[in-house]
């Protein structure tokens, strides 16, 4: 296992205003194999943005909280942004100010040769000035990205006060090596049991 570390601020996420107050908040995506050839992603989200909801920043419809570090994708350049889950968990964002929701129900995933970007997504639910509230479902959700296009390993960017929200905000990716299925499993230990037996009779 690796670590890639990105630590700092993207210039398109101009700061507006403190007034809503810092907190700190944390998403963690854990990907795994489904299995299938697909990509099992659950996650995990704490801070404010949990409760009373955040200030947000960016100037543009809100779209959704992505890590982006070098080194996620192993494959050939691709941009997939905006891909629909096929079955949505139910998570979605609340914007404080309108009350109107919108659905986490995409994922984006591009790989270029300098930065990759790896995260879920909503359509625009907020503009700048307004609060985001995170209003978690199952957390668990089955994307159509091949596995095999991640690297195993950990990812990790954040945002300070002063480039994204008004608290602080850490995204962690986890690449996770696949657990063996329990019929895997079985025939390791009878090919093992035979090994032994082999052994045994020499």
């Amino acid at each position: 296992m690796f670590k890639k570390t990105i630590l700092g601020s993207i210039a398109l996420f101009a700061f507006v205003s403190a007034a809503w107050g810092a907190n700190n908040n944390t998403i963690t995506y854990n990907a795994t194999s489904d299995g299938g050839g697909g990509t099992l992603l659950t996650w995990t989200v704490t801070g404010g943005i949990t409760s009373s909801g955040v200030g947000y920043s960016l100037g543009t419809p809100f779209a959704g909280f992505m890590v982006q570090a070098a080194g996620i994708f192993n494959t050939s350049t691709f941009t997939n942004n905006l891909v629909s889950i096929t079955s949505p968990d139910g998570s979605f964002y609340r914007n404080v100010n309108t009350t109107a929701t919108a659905n986490i129900n995409y994922y984006n995933a591009v790989h270029t040769a300098g930065t990759d970007t790896f995260g879920l997504a909503c359509t625009g639910i907020a503009t700048s000035g307004q609060t985001i509230q995170y209003v978690a479902g199952t957390q668990s959700a089955d994307l159509a990205i091949p596995f095999s296009n991640f690297n195993v390993g950990s990812y990790t960017i954040s945002y300070t006060p002063t480039t994204y929200i008004s608290g602080t905000l850490i995204i962690n990716l986890n690449v996770l090596t696949p657990v063996p299925e329990p019929s895997t499993w079985a025939l390791i230990a009878t090919g093992a049991a035979g090994l032994l037996a082999l052994r045994r009779k020499k």
